[in-house]
């Protein structure tokens, strides 16, 4: 059986909507989208982006 690697196979863009929980946090990054990406396997991850600042939370499963 060999490990799942996620990957991003679709992203939503959402007006900002907080910092995202389990993240290092960015105040650089706070104010502008929050992108919402998915896993084929159907995990989530949220990343807040403004301009070149980026905050990246881990890979939760979908129904967290």
């Amino acid at each position: 059986m060999s490990r799942h690697r996620h990957r991003m196979v679709w992203t939503a863009f959402f007006c900002y909507s907080g910092p995202i929980p389990g993240a290092e946090q960015n105040r650089a990054a706070y104010g502008c989208v929050t992108l919402v990406h998915t896993c084929r396997c159907g995990a989530v991850r949220r990343e807040n982006v403004n301009g070149r600042h980026v905050e990246m939370g881990p890979w939760v499963p979908a129904h967290r």
